[in-house]
């Protein structure tokens, strides 16, 4: 989910903080004063001319070592070993390498289109590192307003060299995104009939890309818009906008228009060079716009300014784009760790503490605070004084928990959760001995758990300064799942535009949750999460398999697994929704088969937001029929809305809601008329505070036995349509002899001793023809027993089982089971 409220509150974000692109304050409706004829006197306009001449000693070969002290180089990437680390490092071959002794950047150039966003040009920063460090950039486009420069052309024309900057060239002309033409409709945006030039200069030895974009106007008398940039960024960072905040805790506002990020050991300050404008922040979205417009009248050429910084802490980056007029605060403390600093009421900046446990900090003069912290957190006061100066504070108060966790006798990845007087503090997945810190105060709570086949440990600890705490716990896995494997085909990292959750830590809930078999369906990207699961030692826990979610934002999210990933494609190869019907979209994923075999094409929230697409088409629960036209939803005449060529249906997405009771009842409808779909429930995760995995989809294979099924025996159990949902309960039914009109059916709800159940349903067709309480117990099976089911002349039966009580932190909402629709007759 989240794909429509992302790109539509994108679009307003964007139409908020300017104009059309075109015209004048004096322009009324329709009027466009940017495109007016310049009238007969006027003359012939010369146009300005952009030319980007390649540098002919351009280096080539793999290079993977940085460039000495004082050079600079820029050259095609013909190498991995020339890409920077982190898992948002993307550049490809052929794509262009600026680089010093200090920073390291890419300029998509492979192909003029965008490598991370479908709709998108190239020509914009692709990689962005201090050398040695993480990427943690996904990708940056500059434009004006509404509009994207969409690049004609991309060269180097300075290679660089000793005490030599080193320069790339993007051609331009300014063109609507996919995004906006799509969702407001082509011209809505009003492109300005612009071009232009944009210049990526890095010097010798300096940590800042300074970049220029030149406009021109290519008819009319002149083309007006405000300077904007948009800013995909990965989840390794923590972002600020100095003057306003945290972001995420704030969405942007007004301000100068600079955003900072700094991660675990890398950092980034990218702004406009213009002292008022704006950030606005749309989870791993961010926008940045100039308050001031630029103004390039016929035959002219209008110019403006940004830069990106790169360091391995906030200050330090942040330091390389500050006003001149900002005064310098000296903060001591422990070194390595942060500091937070505030001018006036406001965040000013979060950073890092060097080695010698000092940050300079660039702010406006006058009275500051600096509060310590470390890692996420931050005290609620700290040490007053006045910028310029000095501050000194003393670290935050700690408690250092000692973990010992493992499951069944062995180690294994297991979730801790700390609690403490005002809320959740922490989660780690742990494995085996693992120590982290907590501030210290009062009592707290450690809950370690595995998922919902596995007993849980909570234990109360005080967490008093200095002292390390030891908790130990074995958990027993209690829920028998012989023959089934636990699976969730609905996730999000940072991959997507609407997450932040950094891939690593991600596939480290996937394992801690206790799930076998995953699909990674980012919003219109084709993930693969195998080098992070290598990376962090979890190939004995996960199976992974490369899939997207294909977002349109009105009409349907759509989910294709496996698929085969291009690296080199836009998305890497997910489907473009821009002006396709979404029974197209189930024709182009399943066109992207590859070595695991076909995939498997899953309808995913159908009765959620805009998105839904049994929502879309007015599928009746009653009927099993569709109730809205080709035209209602902008669809060509004769579209089939009942062309069902899909695998899958999301049945239960995260939480249960009136729209899964809804979908459920769809999902019935079907099977009486016939049609044969597998049921799935997924957690559709964007953060690691709403875990994968709630609720989570069992598919049931030959043999569960480690190593010995693979993704073969999963596409097979879906395909059969032998699968069942849990959220902290598990349920499974075997029918018997059909005696008459009613069937033998053997039911079994499991749930581990801390989950409550106290509901059971069953289903004969569309009805449901059982509804009893279940006894309250600590018992792991809480039904088992054969139950004379009356058919009603129904043909499948389908049991559930509910409780009225989460079971926090380890189960963040009611927990329920729900087995597929399973033939009797």
């Amino acid at each position: 989910m989240g794909g429509a409220p992302c790109a539509l509150a994108l679009l307003i974000a964007l139409s908020a903080c300017g104009d059309d692109g075109v015209g004048d304050e004096d322009a009324g409706p329709g009027e466009d004063a940017a495109v007016e004829d310049a009238g007969p006197d006027a003359g012939p306009i010369e146009r300005p001319v952009f030319d980007a001449e390649p540098d002919p000693d351009v280096l080539t070969g793999c290079l993977a070592d940085a460039p000495a002290e004082g050079s600079t180089r820029a050259k095609r990437v013909e190498c991995p070993e020339e890409r920077s680390a982190g898992t948002v490092a993307m550049a490809q071959e052929g794509d262009i390498l600026l680089e010093n002794a200090v920073a390291k950047v890419v300029i998509r150039a492979a192909t003029l289109e965008s490598l991370t966003t479908i709709g998108a040009y190239g020509g914009g920063i692709l990689d962005a590192a201090p050398q040695g460090g993480a990427d943690v950039l996904k990708e940056i486009f500059f434009g004006l307003d509404l509009n994207a420069a969409r690049a004609t052309d991309v060269q180097i024309i300075d290679a660089g060299g000793p005490g030599e900057p080193a320069r790339v060239r993007v051609l331009y002309e300014l063109d609507e995104l996919g995004l906006i033409a799509a969702v407001l409709g082509s011209g809505v945006a009003r492109v300005p009939p612009g071009y232009g030039a944009i210049d990526y200069e890095l010097a010798p030895d300096e940590p800042v890309l300074r970049v220029r974009i030149r406009l021109a106007a290519a008819e009319g008398p002149r083309v007006v818009g405000r300077p904007s940039m948009v800013a995909l960024v990965g989840g390794g960072a923590e972002l600020m906008q100095p003057g306003v905040g945290v972001l995420g805790d704030s969405p942007g506002a007004s301000g100068r228009p600079v955003l900072v990020g700094e991660g675990a050991g890398e950092a980034f300050a990218l702004g406009i060079d213009q002292p008022e404008g704006s950030v606005n922040a749309i989870n791993s979205i961010l926008i940045l716009q100039g308050e001031e417009r630029v103004i390039a009248a016929a035959g002219e050429v209008a110019e403006w300014e940004a830069q990106l910084a790169l360091g391995t802490r906030a200050a330090e980056a942040y330091g390389a784009v500050a006003r001149e007029d900002e005064a310098e605060l000296l903060v001591e403390g422990a070194a390595g760790d942060r500091v937070e600093v505030r001018s006036g009421d406001a965040v000013w900046l979060r950073t890092r503490l060097d080695a010698a446990g000092q940050a300079r900090v660039r702010v406006p003069a006058g009275a500051v605070e600096a509060r310590p912290g470390f890692g996420p957190f931050v005290a609620p006061s700290g040490v007053e004084g006045t910028a310029p100066g000095e501050l000194s504070v003393e670290p935050l108060p700690r408690t250092t928990l000692a973990i010992t966790a493992t499951a069944e006798g062995a180690s294994a990845p297991i979730r801790a959760t700390v609690g403490g007087s005002g809320g959740e503090l922490r989660r780690e997945i742990v494995f085996g001995e693992t120590r982290f810190d907590v501030p210290a105060g009062g009592m707290g709570t450690v809950t370690l758990s595995r998922g919902m086949e596995h007993d849980i440990h909570v234990e109360e600890v005080m967490l008093e300064a200095g002292e390390e705490v030891a908790v130990s716990a074995d958990l027993a896995r209690v829920v028998d799942t012989s023959g089934w494997v636990a699976g969730d085909f609905h996730l999000h990292t940072e991959m997507s535009t609407d997450s932040r959750h950094q891939l690593t830590d991600a596939v480290r809930v996937l394992a801690g949750e206790g799930l076998e078999v995953v699909a990674a369906t980012d919003h219109d990207v084709v993930s693969d999460y195998g080098p992070a699961i290598a990376a962090e030692g979890l190939d004995d826990w996960l199976v992974a398999v490369s899939g997207a979610e294909v977002s349109d934002p009105i009409l349907a999210h759509i989910n294709g697994y496996p698929v085969q990933r291009d690296t080199s494609a836009p998305g890497f190869g997910s489907p473009v929704w821009f002006g396709r019907a979404p029974m197209r979209t189930f024709d182009a994923l399943r066109a992207m088969e590859g070595p695991l075999g076909p995939p498997l094409v899953q309808v995913n929230h159908p009765n959620r937001d805009s998105s839904g697409w049994f929502r879309s088409i007015a599928l009746d629960p009653v009927t099993g029929l569709v109730g809205a036209s080709p035209e209602d939803l902008g669809l060509e005449d004769g579209a089939d809305l009942m062309d069902f060529d899909f695998d899958v249906i999301e049945a239960f997405n995260r939480s249960l809601s009136e729209a899964d009771e809804d979908t459920l009842d769809q999902l019935l409808a079907l099977w009486r008329d016939g049609w044969r779909f597998a049921m799935a429930g997924n957690s559709d995760s964007h953060r690691d505070t709403a875990p994968a995995g709630s609720p989570r989809t069992y598919v049931a294979v030959d043999d569960d036995t480690p190593g010995e099924w693979g993704w073969a025996d999963v596409a097979a159990g879906m395909r059969a349509g032998r699968t069942s949902v849990g959220a902290g309960i598990f349920v499974t039914a075997t029918p018997g002899a059909v005696t008459g009109d009613s069937v033998a059916l053997e039911v079994r709800v499991q749930a581990a001793p801390w989950v409550e159940v106290d509901r059971l349903r069953v289903y004969a067709g569309t009805e449901v023809v059982v509804d009893r309480e279940v006894e309250a117990s600590a018992d792991v099976d809480r039904v088992n027993e054969v139950i004379d089911v009356p058919l009603g002349g129904a043909d499948f039966v389908l049991v559930r089982a509910s409780g009225a009580r989460a079971q926090r932190p380890a189960l963040p909402f009611e927990p329920f089971g729900v087995t597929s629709p399973i033939e009797v007759r």
